[in-house]
């Protein structure tokens, strides 16, 4: 009898090792399945997170996008030049651009409908008449973008025109008796008095073509509209001599995507 509860005992502390010893292989085998599937997990959204800032990178578009197109509105003064600023003060200028800008690229192209006039001066006493010209511009741009979303930039433009000034006068007579003198007007063609007391005019209208450079500034603002402020020197070829203006003018323009 001892002999065989002997045998039993030992019979059943085996069991008991061999079922705890796969109780335990049981464990080891959950626990490292566990441990793999979290390895994977991270893996796969370490893996899913970056091949998303990837393809954000890829895929960020330009801050100014394709194609850009936009249109603004602007107003500010404009200083007659040579021969012009002897007959007529600072007066005001406005304007409305209508651009294209390609992506990628500093280059684009602008055209411009523009409004300047000027007071006349004060001459021996007599003040003269104001003058006004319309402008057509087409120009060549470059653009300097700059800050962290290239939304503002520097820009130069340039180009041709056509320049269309509604009192074109001839020139100017006195009626004082025995006064039979007649002035020149100045640039543009507008009328002139020759100091007397009474004069009349002759006017009309006439076209001119013109040239024009100048420099700008732009400072982005959300939803791709900027606010601007530009120079630019335009010369007008019109009759014996030409006619020079600097209009300065600041604005807002809006994208058009």
């Amino acid at each position: 009898m001892n002999r065989t509860s002997t045998i039993r005992t030992a019979a059943v502390a085996m069991a008991l090792v061999s079922s705890a010893a796969s109780i335990g292989v049981a464990q080891y085998r959950t626990t490292n399945a566990f441990t793999r599937a979290a390895t994977t997990t991270r893996d796969t959204s370490t893996i899913a997170r970056d091949s998303s800032a990837v393809g954000l990178a890829v895929k960020q578009p330009s801050s100014r996008g394709p194609n850009t197109f936009y249109v603004g509105f602007g107003a500010g003064a404009s200083m007659p030049s040579g021969q012009l600023r002897n007959a007529y003060k600072g007066g005001w200028s406005a304007t409305v651009p209508l651009g294209w800008r390609p992506a990628n690229s500093p280059l684009g192209m602008r055209a411009d409908i523009a409004y300047s006039k000027w007071a006349g001066e004060t001459v021996d006493g007599v003040k003269l008449g104001s003058a006004a010209v319309w402008d057509g511009m087409l120009d060549a741009t470059v653009d300097m973008p700059f800050g962290s979303n290239k939304a503002s930039s520097f820009y130069l433009l340039g180009g041709g025109g056509v320049h269309y000034f509604p009192s074109y006068g001839s020139s100017s007579s006195s009626s004082t008796p025995g006064d039979t003198t007649t002035t020149t007007p100045p640039p543009g063609g507008y009328p002139q008095v020759n100091y007397t007391t009474t004069t009349t005019a002759g006017q009309s209208s006439t076209t001119r073509l013109g040239l024009n450079a100048g420099a700008g500034f732009s400072l982005g603002l959300p939803q791709g509209s900027a606010l601007f402020l530009e120079t630019r020197y335009v010369t007008v070829f019109t009759k014996d001599q030409r006619t020079n203006y600097w209009p300065l003018v600041g604005g807002i323009r809006w994208t058009m995507r």
